[in-house]
């Protein structure tokens, strides 16, 4: 299937993960969203992180960490591919919110987690990542998979 895509941007610092509040809603996700004509994953990310949280990354500084389906409308249930990036944050910059409706802030990742506007994409976001970001080896929320137990 062909699907519509996005990007988002995924920085860390600590146990704590760059939020963005989804419109009048209590749901949380990464500064992100679709791509505009013409323009490739990286460059929506980055431009998408300048506009949401006034961060300006630099496009080689990012990494892919996981690509996957993401339902983005929850009122359609259409269904996006999304690629994310990670950055570190450049440390001349400060997140501050753009967008009255979109504010920014710090959040633990396991409380991103109980509010994430996309759960699923999150979840497995966040386990692909647990093996190069040592500060997320401990939070086992981020276990996908089989319970063996």
């Amino acid at each position: 299937m062909n699907y519509p895509k996005g990007a988002s941007v995924l920085i860390i610092q600590g146990n704590d993960v760059l939020a963005v509040r989804r419109g009048n809603s209590d749901k949380w996700g990464l500064p992100g969203g679709r791509l505009e004509e013409g323009e490739g994953t990286l460059e929506a990310a980055v431009r998408e992180c300048a506009e949401e949280a006034g961060i300006c990354l630099d496009p080689a500084a990012g990494k892919f960490v996981y690509g996957g389906i993401c339902n983005a409308d929850h009122l359609s249930k259409k269904e996006y591919w999304v690629d994310t990036f990670m950055f570190k944050m450049p440390p001349s910059q400060r997140a501050c919110t753009i967008e009255k409706d979109n504010p920014v802030k710090w959040m633990p990742v396991t409380e991103f987690l109980s509010k994430s506007s996309f759960p699923d994409y999150h979840k497995l976001l966040f386990s692909s990542v647990c093996d190069i970001v040592p500060s997320l080896e401990s939070l086992h929320i981020l276990h996908v998979g089989p319970d063996l137990n």
